[in-house]
This record gives structure tokens, sequence and C-alpha cells, in this order.
């Protein structure tokens, strides 16, 4: 039981660390944070766990705060400078 408990999370740190090095923090970043999401959905289709309306306003907030997180900065406006007679 140790050997499997030890070698899966070596697996699991490897691989997500090859990952990060592949795909970038913000792609990693946005799989992060969608965990729960991944993790209530299969629970529904594998478990067969009830799904009620907390868990949709959940997705919901976890979807939209990854949409907002994801929008990128935007440029600041340059000043007007004044135009010299």
């Amino acid at each position: 039981m140790t050997f499997s408990a030890i070698c899966s999370s070596i697996i699991a740190w490897w691989t997500w660390n090859i990952g990060l090095e592949k795909a970038g923090p913000e792609l990693c970043g946005m799989i992060y944070y969608s965990l729960p999401l991944w993790g209530g959905i299969f629970a529904f289709v594998f478990l067969g766990e009830k799904m009620t309306t907390v868990h949709f306003i959940s997705g919901a907030l976890i979807i939209g705060g990854i949409v907002w997180a994801s929008r990128g900065t935007k440029k600041p406006v340059e000043s007007a400078t004044p135009n010299e007679a």
C-alpha cells in the first residue's frame, strides 16, 4: 500500500510538472481551478451523486471566474497631449 501511495504521488507530481512546462502557467491555472467542477461532474456520472442547485451555482461561479480571469488585461488609454499653437 505504501508503494502504491508513494508511486502515485510521485507520478502525479511529475506529470503535473511536465504539463505545466508544456502548457504554460495560464492554462494550468485554469485547469487547477476547474478541478472541483470536474470532481462534481465525475461524482455525478460515476458515483450517482445528486446534483442540487448549489452545485449548479458553484459550477457557474467557477466557470465565470475562469472566463473573467482569462480575459487578459486591457491596455491603458494613453492620455491626450494638448496641441501646441
